[in-house]
């Protein structure tokens, strides 16, 4: 049985992080990131640096908008063996009963 990942993360100091995972040869079954947001003048719709690096690497992209008392996502995550959160607050604070896996 292979180790799956499930990739967390959104700033730019996680994109070295998923590519060395990626590139070691780790199964990634999902990457989470914030959703993408309007930013600037134009409110022009921009992705998360892990967004654009994940699309690139062809893996699949989950963008909830929270974690908490989402049963998809939670049944999404509760299929898959391990996770890998790298530093942001989408999430402020996730529940740990949420990434128990068995």
């Amino acid at each position: 049985m292979s180790k799956k990942i499930v990739f967390m993360g959104t700033p730019n100091f996680a994109v070295p992080i998923l590519k060395n995972i990626f590139q070691n040869g780790f199964e990634i079954s999902a990457v989470y990131t914030q959703p993408p947001k309007k930013s600037d003048r134009g409110q022009k719709i921009t992705k998360s640096p892990i967004h654009i690096l994940a699309e690139t690497l062809n893996l699949e992209v989950r963008t909830p908008k929270k974690l908490k008392d989402n049963k998809e996502e939670y049944e999404y995550l509760k299929k898959n063996w391990c996770k890998f959160r790298c530093g942001d607050s989408l999430w402020s604070n996730p529940n740990k009963r949420y990434f128990k896996f068995k």
